[in-house]
């Protein structure tokens, strides 16, 4: 585990979410997603000092979390950092003694009895889970996906067995159907059939939209009839990014 991964975890521990946690420390979502993209070390220290401060997290020892460490040794090392000169001291000495101990024991020859029959306890089940992009498509002037910039949420009952990840919208380009915050869960495809809703990018921006076709031309079509058709013209890059197979109104987690 990484330093990043660490503050992710305590903060989706704590907040649920990435997007709750910007909510209530009042930091834009995008601020948090580059300090998670670019790590830690190319974020700006007051950023950083207010996350810490909020969270409540030993800046010194998340700093000295190291490569592959738990969550439980950022823990033991805030509390050691906490302490006086004489008992992180006395802290080192047990470490020693338990690492020299270590040593022996792994230096004996084991021999494993005959006849014995090993133990195998049972893997505990883990709920599944799915990806929620919380900045992405745009039910409204358009925006841009960050594959960087999702929530790992349990997965809904009542989702379809299809449905690859899910994304937040923004804006009311889609109502009634899709509202502002909403999530819709999209089957990731690289084409669509006419009056089908999907997520799509066209020359660089995500939308939702229904793709229509009229007068041999086709067009991206918003729910809300006071949005014009957007047109796909001969120079326009348009990939399709999947079918809108869901929506969960907001907050959908």
């Amino acid at each position: 585990m990484t330093r990043e991964q660490l503050l992710l975890s305590i903060i989706k521990e704590k907040y649920k979410s990435l997007r709750s946690f910007s909510i209530a420390a009042n930091i834009p979502n995008s601020t948090l997603s580059s300090m998670f993209k670019k790590g830690l070390g190319g974020t700006s220290a007051e950023t950083l000092l207010k996350v810490c401060s909020i969270l409540e997290l030993d800046m010194a020892a998340l700093f000295n979390f190291g490569e592959g460490a738990k969550k439980e040794d950022y823990d033991f090392f805030s509390k050691y950092l906490s302490l006086n000169d004489s008992s992180r001291e006395l802290v080192r000495l047990v470490a020693e003694h338990q690492l020299k101990n270590a040593s022996n024991q792994n230096s004996e020859v084991y021999e494993k009895p005959q006849n014995t029959k090993e133990l195998v306890f049972p893997v505990e089940a883990t709920l599944e889970t799915i990806r929620v992009y919380t900045a992405a498509a745009s039910a409204g002037i358009g925006d841009y996906i960050d594959d960087s910039d999702y929530d790992e949420v349990q997965r809904p009952s009542q989702l379809s067995s299809e449905v690859d990840f899910g994304i937040t919208i923004n804006g009311d380009s889609m109502m009634p159907k899709i509202c502002d915050g909403d999530v819709v869960w999209v089957k990731e495809q690289e084409s669509l059939e006419e009056n089908q809703i999907g997520v799509f990018i066209l020359n660089g921006n995500a939308l939702c939209k229904k793709l229509v076709n009229y007068g041999n031309k086709f067009y991206l079509r918003s729910l809300n009839e006071k949005y014009k058709d957007i047109p796909i013209g001969e120079f326009d890059t348009l990939k399709v990014i999947g079918r809108v197979l869901d929506s969960t109104p907001y907050p959908a987690y």
